[in-house]
């Protein structure tokens, strides 16, 4: 994943704009995430809760594409986010995050959750 974090309020409003990657034998995703956080911070901990706009272009393979009846779809969602980070320094951390997301398309897929452990790097 590649993302941009930016405080739009120091400490309580965050904005982030996330370009993941997802792929497994029958689909390959591409989103494109737009997350606004409120950020709550003690001391080397920092939680947040945020919204998420969603727009993404599902490639399906084989079984999949026959089951869906198009092989490229489309999709706009919303969802929530809810998580933490540990600062070990100003510039490192260990963020964890689950999220939920609302796809309403025509395919099979309508609901999406999703959990990530990750090292993060603070320019």
């Amino acid at each position: 994943m590649i993302s941009y974090d930016r405080e739009l309020i120091p400490q309580h409003l965050g904005l982030t704009i996330a370009k993941p990657f997802y792929f497994s034998k029958e689909r390959f995703d591409t989103p494109f995430d737009f997350i606004l956080r409120g950020l709550f911070r003690k001391g080397s901990w920092e939680g947040f809760i945020g919204l998420v706009l969603t727009w993404n272009i599902r490639i399906f393979e084989k079984e999949r594409e026959e089951q869906e009846g198009e092989r490229n779809i489309m999709s706009f969602g919303i969802g929530a986010v809810i998580g933490g980070a540990y600062f070990f320094n100003p510039r490192w951390s260990l963020d964890l995050e689950l999220g939920y997301a609302y796809i309403p398309t025509d395919d099979i897929v309508t609901h999406e959750v999703s959990a990530t452990l990750a090292g993060a790097y603070h320019f």
